[in-house]
């Protein structure tokens, strides 16, 4: 039995929870625009190993650096996506066809340029997109970057076989990992990174005696930490193998027959009693397993748009933090809103209302000094009450807190459980979950930008846009309070809100949002709602 895997320092090459959520906005973006959800055309392929590959294979030869920045056109970027993702017979196509080092790699990766020129990608890559059209113009005049709509025929079984790679089948296969990535806790951030320490994990069985000639199958949490180690940088993905392994780990998805007597179930049941008999522990992990096949209405180009952040009130999502680029628009809360809510305390008008759940009833606090959790209360009450593990259920997350008024559930100075709303730690839990909230948000509102782009002409894509925005305002204005009122010197008083807000009688529907006559504070129920005052779900414990 191996000791607890402890990281004195990241063990991978790269951010992999920073570049999973990449990853993610790049399948998201690929599945709207329909790419994923129909078989590659014969024009797609070609365009991919005739066109794409020998460009950045002599790209990167001539860049000073050996390594150029190229964004491709979306068709081509998801059949490169699919072909690396077998990095063996992927190195060995372009070490054959190409005469070039077998890590052609994608830089940066998670990129791609859609229609009309936006641009999903990373910070600072705009000037490569430009490049990148720029270089296919002067290699291929008489070829259009982006593939043309009377283009996308299907395609042959034979045209799609790369040195005995069925790349056709693979783009199969990967079309439906969206869906099982999709699960409410791939939004967590402590999922992911418990997801990043359970790959090091899987690699490390590699090297087990039992696991050095098994086929041994990975969670769907590990497994997206995988893919996006090879997809972030193939170079970087073999050096880290060799490094914690001592050889390259090959990955292939061509097993997906999950039929009792398969050699995919067999290879699964085999890899439970190997992680079991190394780490002491059930090689499961509750939302991050396999959870069947999409349903129907998955396959159409639209799901992605009714799926932004899975429920919207689910506390721990966290979507990608994206910054794509949308008709010359860059995604950035300066730009949108006019100051961000990370620094100082700042108010932002809006007039969509309250938040989930409406801004009536609610809790007021009294007047009084701060409190700590230890302390007790002139009713008796504690400061903090330690939550009550379910005795109803033994699944790991599953609690039993029901709503507590005038209480905040989550982790504080004590651990988890409920913290009085006169305890400073009520804030901080409110503004951590208000927080994660806003940068959902800032996914949803930048996948719905794709979704404007790729269909201008739809209105229900415009209306999501500007609801999703509003929304995002409403939680940056809540950050603003929350974050005024932790910094306050007693738990009373307004603040967080501009002398033009606060002395504008017009105005006065603002502040009575959040404050009584006398400057006593308000909880409308959304506070609840965005923070989590129901104890439904924790971090790294929670559904």
């Amino acid at each position: 039995k191996m000791a607890p895997i402890k990281h004195k320092s990241p063990p991978f090459s790269c951010n992999l929870v920073a570049n999973a959520r990449l990853h993610v906005l790049f399948l998201r973006a690929v599945h709207l625009s329909g790419v994923s959800l129909q078989r590659p055309s014969a024009e797609s392929i070609r365009r991919y190993k005739d066109l794409w590959l020998p460009l950045v294979a002599s790209a990167s030869s001539t860049a000073a650096n050996g390594v150029e920045q190229l964004i491709p056109p979306i068709d081509v970027a998801w059949l490169w996506h699919c072909h690396r993702l077998a990095p063996r017979d992927y190195g060995r196509y372009v070490r054959q066809e190409l005469g070039v080092d077998e890590y052609l790699d994608a830089n940066p990766p998670f990129a791609l340029q859609c229609p009309e020129g936006a641009v999903v990608r990373h910070d600072g890559s705009a000037d490569a997109a430009k490049h990148t059209r720029e270089l296919w113009a002067i290699s291929y005049a008489n070829e259009p970057f982006s593939l043309e709509s009377d283009e996308k025929k299907q395609s042959s079984e034979e045209y799609g076989m790369l040195h005995n790679f069925d790349l056709i089948g693979s783009c199969e296969r990967q079309a439906t990992f969206l869906w099982q990535v999709t699960q409410e806790r791939f939004g967590d951030e402590e999922f992911l990174q418990d997801g990043v320490d359970a790959y090091y994990k899987f690699l490390k069985l590699r090297s087990t005696e039992q696991g050095r000639d098994q086929i041994i199958v990975p969670t769907y949490q590990i497994d997206l930490m995988w893919h996006t180690d090879i997809l972030t940088s193939l170079a970087s993905y073999d050096a880290d193998c060799r490094r914690i392994t001592g050889r390259t780990l090959h990955h292939d998805d061509s097993l997906n027959d999950r039929s009792q007597d398969s050699t995919l179930n067999k290879a699964f049941d085999a890899t439970k009693q190997i992680w079991r008999q190394t780490y002491g522990e059930d090689y499961v992990v509750i939302g991050g397993m396999y959870r069947g096949e999409p349903p129907k209405g998955y396959w159409e180009s639209e799901w992605v748009m009714s799926h932004l952040s899975i429920q919207d009130d689910a506390e721990e999502m966290k979507w990608p933090v994206i910054r794509p680029e949308i008709e010359g628009t860059v995604l950035n809360r300066h730009r949108i809103m006019g100051a961000s809510s990370r620094g100082k305390s700042e108010y932002f008008e809006v007039d969509s209302g309250a938040l989930d759940g409406g801004g009536e009833g609610g809790d007021r606090l009294e007047e009084g000094p701060w409190l700590w959790p230890y302390d007790t209360l002139p009713n008796g009450e504690k400061c903090f009450i330690e939550f009550a593990q379910s005795k109803a259920s033994n699944a790991p997350g599953s609690i039993n807190n029901p709503k507590k008024d005038n209480y905040i559930f989550g982790r504080g100075e004590l651990g988890y459980g409920y913290y009085h709303i006169r305890t400073k730690d009520a804030y901080k839990i409110l503004m951590e979950r208000v927080d994660k909230r806003i940068r959902a948000k800032e996914g949803d509102f930048a996948c719905a930008n794709l979704g404007t782009c790729f269909c201008p002409a739809l209105s229900s894509a415009r209306t999501k846009q500007a609801k999703i925005k509003a929304e995002l305002n409403d939680l940056i204005e809540v950050r603003g309070v929350l974050e005024a009122r932790y910094r306050a010197d007693s738990p009373n008083g307004i603040v967080g809100l501009p002398k033009e807000i606060t002395t504008n009688p017009a105005r006065k529907n603002v502040v009575n949002k959040y404050y009584d006559e006398g400057g006593g504070w308000i909880f409308p129920v959304y506070f609840y709602d965005a923070g989590g005052g129901c104890g439904t779900a924790i971090d790294g414990i929670g559904w």
